[in-house]
């Protein structure tokens, strides 16, 4: 049977960790999940706040990252459990970094 390269080494890693949780989740990068539904909804895992909320772009921090989304009539129909829903018509999508 072939062996999963590349990210299948992590996988590995994973499966034989046997300590605690909290140590291990500081090592990995934080990275939010994004999932686009054409231009008009966003999904957005990982999110820690709200830095900016207006109608033409929203500002959220989601790990190491801020996330910058442009477009026009946005709104965020939910946020729960890290999880956000952002609506109307996005233009764009930035990752800025939360370091400065």
């Amino acid at each position: 049977m072939a062996e999963n390269k590349g990210p299948g080494r992590l996988h590995a890693y994973l499966a034989s960790y046997s300590g605690s949780e909290e140590p291990l989740m500081r090592l990995l990068p934080a990275r939010p999940y994004i999932e686009l539904s054409s231009n008009a909804k966003m999904l957005v895992e990982g999110c820690t706040g709200i830095l900016e909320y207006e109608r033409e772009c929203i500002r959220l921090t989601a790990g190491k990252w801020v996330l910058r989304i442009t477009g026009s009539g946005l709104q965020i129909g939910s946020m729960k459990d890290q999880c956000a829903v952002i609506t109307g018509v996005i233009a764009s999508v930035e990752y800025l970094s939360s370091e400065g």
